[in-house]
């Protein structure tokens, strides 16, 4: 039975973007979602999905991801995030219970807008948000947002 015949809504495969171990070259900037976790040794990373501004949604006056944290959380957990290593972190929790948040563009303002978690605060933890979707760091705003309150922290174990 497909994922419609099911009521789930299916996660658009070409909104993907990789998981860049550092920033593309020339390679334009992309609005998404993303999670900060721990690993089942207690090590930190980052989960993301995104895409480009040409295949983002108009939602308003902003361009943003089309898939929400839930579909996307769903689809890993039958397939595998594409970081593999938090694959059983993905498994055995749920996407509220980690800090996390979304970018949008907004078209008004010409400026990326990162909503975020406030356990997302450090300049470690934005700027790897900022280099994985590739923003132009003079065109970043970071904002607090009430969908975005978590129970888990993220400290890293040492």
């Amino acid at each position: 039975m497909s994922e419609k015949a099911r009521g789930e809504h299916p996660i658009r495969r070409h909104h993907d973007i990789e998981q860049p171990a550092g920033p593309l070259e020339d390679a334009e900037p992309a609005v998404g979602i993303f999670w900060f976790v721990l690993d089942a040794a207690g090590s930190r990373g980052m989960l993301a999905q995104g895409c480009r501004l040409a295949d983002a949604e108009p939602y308003g006056d902003c361009l943003t991801f089309p898939d929400g944290h839930y579909e996307v959380w769903t689809h890993w957990r039958r397939i595998g995030p594409p970081d593999r290593a938090l694959a059983r972190t993905v498994g055995e929790t749920e996407y509220d219970e980690w800090p996390r948040g979304r970018i949008v563009f907004d078209r008004a303002i010409d400026r990326f807008i990162i909503y975020v978690d406030r356990r997302i605060t450090s300049q470690d933890l934005t700027g790897r948000i900022v280099e994985h979707f590739r923003l132009p760091k003079d065109r970043v705003i970071i904002r607090h947002d009430q969908h975005y309150i978590s129970p888990r922290s993220i400290r890293a174990s040492a």
